[in-house]
């Protein structure tokens, strides 16, 4: 099951629990999650336009019967919405949960931004401590002697994007 719908299960489940701040919370970020701007629909139409055999492009054309060329709107292919984009669209809604959160200190409706961050983060990917990090760079330098801090942090791209803190992870490299 994909994030995306597992985010739309969870949001009927919150509607029906009479939830209303995670039902509205979910419709917000699906939302945000599927929207297609006009720059992301424009590539999508010029890449099938690239794609278009000459014969399809004759045949979007045709003549009416009062001698008028029609042109036939090619089909453009809804774009695939992958984990990466939700979950991308999840951290931004963090993150201005967390400022709106930080922006009212002590004011009751911090609360409100608080929960939000506590629903929102049961859908991100388990962050690595401090300690797993440093284990993985201590093992990658290990078996890569003489490695730069930019092969550590492509290693750790590569594979573990998105599972730790850059910044704590930078250090461990110079380290």
């Amino acid at each position: 099951m994909s994030l995306l719908d597992t985010l739309k299960s969870d949001q009927l489940a919150a509607r029906k629990a009479k939830d209303t701040l995670k039902a509205t919370l979910l419709t917000t970020l699906i939302g945000e999650a599927v929207f297609v701007s006009d720059k992301e629909y424009k590539a999508a139409e010029a890449e099938a336009l690239a794609a278009e055999s000459e014969d399809d492009r004759k045949a979007r054309f045709h003549v009416d019967e009062d001698g008028k060329t029609i042109e036939t709107k090619i089909v453009v292919p809804a774009p695939v919405i992958t984990d990466g984009r939700v979950l991308n669209k999840i951290r931004d809604f963090v993150k201005n949960a967390v400022k709106t959160k930080d922006a009212l200190g002590n004011d009751p409706r911090a609360e409100k931004s608080a929960r939000e961050i506590e629903i929102l983060s049961a859908y991100l990917p388990k962050q690595l401590n401090e300690s797993e990090l440093k284990a993985i760079i201590d093992t990658f330098k290990a078996e890569n002697p003489g490695c730069n801090m930019g092969q550590i942090m492509n290693h750790l791209k590569t594979n573990y994007a998105d599972l730790y803190d850059g910044k704590l992870a930078s250090t461990f490299a110079r380290g």
